[in-house]
């Protein structure tokens, strides 16, 4: 079958960490990436997206049950709010036309999705690599002030459902990192956070 259909748990609000500034039209793309083992965890594909103040990434197969997937490639942030839909059960890739329909329970297509390839997308735009901002070592925060822009921090958290949040907070790298897990162990968030002042 050229179009398997992939269920998949919604996604997290990643488009909440894309900017959807205009004038950076490469940060308002989340990235999909089959990456080896490396200071954004273990190996296997991501997604990841940032507006240059908040950079969230996990891994993608916590939310889909096969990795029948490009290895790379890119979708918009409006586009990618219909993953996060509660009625989504199943998506199916063209890899040709580089579209995805989007099935409910009962296996009809009820909206579709443009992706971009990696060729098309880095032949338009010059996209960061996440893998090599990402911090490796957390530090103790000695004696020091952090702070945090409000309306960044609220964009952060609503990135997360209902669970478990760490914050730890890496002065070393200027960021302060958030880590997600839900209650039954089935998610790998995390977000930078980007603070404004620190001393």
């Amino acid at each position: 079958n050229p179009n398997p259909m992939i269920q998949i748990t919604p996604f997290p609000k990643l488009h909440l960490a894309a900017s959807s500034d205009k004038l950076y039209e490469n940060m308002n793309y989340i990235q999909f990436k089959t990456l080896p083992a490396g200071n954004q965890g273990r190996a296997g594909m991501y997604m990841a997206a940032t507006d240059a103040h908040i950079l969230a990434w996990t891994p993608v197969d916590f939310y889909i049950e096969t990795t029948d997937l490009p290895a790379e490639f890119y979708i918009h942030n409006a586009q990618f709010k219909k993953l996060c839909q509660s009625k989504l059960q199943y998506v199916t890739f063209n890899k040709e036309s580089q579209v995805v329909l989007l099935h409910d329970k009962s296996g009809n297509v009820y909206d579709t999705m443009l992706y971009m390839s990696a060729e098309a997308y880095n032949h338009i735009h010059r996209y960061p690599n996440y893998a090599s901002i990402i911090p490796i070592d957390a530090t103790e925060l000695n004696n020091g002030q952090f702070h945090i822009d409000a309306k960044r921090l609220s964009d952060a958290m609503q990135i997360f459902a209902a669970g478990c949040i760490t914050m730890n907070f890496r002065t070393d790298k200027r960021a302060c990192v958030m880590n997600y897990s839900d209650t039954e162990g089935k998610g790998e968030l995390q977000v930078i956070v980007m603070p404004i002042i620190k001393f």
